[in-house]
């Protein structure tokens, strides 16, 4: 009856552990590979980058609660928007690169080993050289195979033109080509992200920025296709008409009110993550191909407490070993696993999922208890 009784108390305190942790957003940790989001808040766009993982792309923990892990410092107005990380896997290092004024020619730009301790920002004036320029938005990197070299790709206010989106590129992030111009449909567009299919075709996403009026639905993310990171356009498709080193520009994929496409390929789908900047609360943030021509509205994104909501980001594959360093204080060059609660950096507490979610937390007084019972044995059979 004793043990029956060790048994329910056992199972009662699992169901506690369950309904506190949140099955849904613990983090796997028998995967190789994980996937980072770094975003910000509209609502805190001084405050800095935000990082979460996921596994499935669907549900996502958030680092450090929820909080900034880097403070931008510099511009003029010193913001952290449409931040962007590329894993650098020659170097072992992470890039990251945001927008940071409203106005001018710089992006801001800084590096890390761990996700922990980051550079000191810098601002990068890549669009100095360019004539009437105004604005230097949404900065992205890009690993160009082709030619070997990194590629930054922003959006520009170009005076009396509207946004185009422009290029430079760079071995050392200390010395850069003049920018070039690399999309214009001859509308304004903004948010440019690229993905790579395969070799000789690389997917552009993008927003159509015009405004939408009732004979022009515009506000959504549309993508091209090229051959190269920089365009040209792949056989067996049509250029488009005025952006001629391109494929025709898409039909809309999202609804109207989208920006910050952000794309990657999770099993056999590929999904394009977005930003609703109009509607802070929607769960509209997905949507997903097998073919990459026939779109459809992806699952509602989860985390602990609710949905997963966010402003424009990037997403990304990293390697397992940053993940178990950030969540589980596990030092960058082990490769073991855990299933024991550990307290991370900023005192936040996880599970490992893939090991039997919530058991974690039992063990320590089932042996307890157990351990108890043995000794109380032991005295009363001494004191026989």
């Amino acid at each position: 009856m004793k043990y029956f009784k060790f048994l329910i108390l056992l199972i009662a305190v699992k169901a506690i552990v369950l309904a506190d942790v949140d099955t849904l957003t613990c983090v796997d940790t028998t995967k190789s590979a994980y996937y980072m989001y770094v975003y910000f808040l509209n609502s805190e766009e001084k405050a800095g980058a935000r990082l979460a993982f996921s596994t499935d792309g669907i549900n996502w923990l958030k680092y450090n609660d929820g909080n900034a892990v880097i403070t931008p410092l510099i511009g003029d107005e010193g913001l952290a928007r449409d931040p962007n990380i590329y894993y650098d896997s020659v170097n072992s290092i992470f890039r990251m690169v945001w927008t940071c004024d409203w106005l001018g020619n710089e992006i801001g730009y800084a590096t890390t080993k761990d996700l922990v301790h980051w550079s000191t920002p810098q601002a990068i004036h890549i669009g100095s050289s360019i004539p009437d320029i105004e604005d230097c938005w949404a900065p992205e990197i890009f690993y160009d195979d082709i030619q070997n070299k990194y590629m930054i790709y922003w959006s520009v206010f170009v005076s009396g033109v509207g946004q185009r989106t422009y290029y430079t590129l760079t071995s050392d992030f200390s010395t850069f080509t003049d920018p070039v111009k690399f999309f214009d449909p001859g509308y304004t567009v903004i948010d440019a992200t690229l993905f790579k299919v395969a070799d000789g075709k690389y997917y552009m996403f993008f927003k159509d920025e015009r405004e939408t009026s009732a004979n022009l639905k515009a506000k959504n993310i549309h993508y091209v296709v090229g051959k190269t990171p920089q365009g040209g356009v792949p056989d067996g498709y049509t250029a488009d008409s005025v952006a001629t080193n391109w494929s025709a520009v898409s039909s809309a994929i999202t609804k109207i009110g989208m920006e910050g496409p952000t794309a990657i390929k999770i099993g056999d789908e590929y999904r394009v993550y977005f930003d609703p900047f109009n509607e802070y609360t929607s769960t509209y943030r997905m949507v997903k191909s097998t073919d990459l021509k026939t779109w459809s509205q992806g699952e509602v994104l989860n985390t602990i407490g609710g949905n997963f909501l966010y402003n424009h980001g990037s997403i990304s594959m990293i390697p397992r070993k940053y993940v178990m360093h950030l969540l589980y204080n596990q030092a960058l060059d082990t490769g073991m696993t855990t299933d024991t609660t550990v307290t991370y950096p900023l005192g936040k507490r996880n599970v490992g999922c893939g090991t039997g979610v919530g058991l974690a937390f039992i063990p320590p007084i089932g042996y307890k208890i157990a351990a108890s019972r043995r000794r109380r044995k032991k005295i009363l059979s001494v004191k026989k």
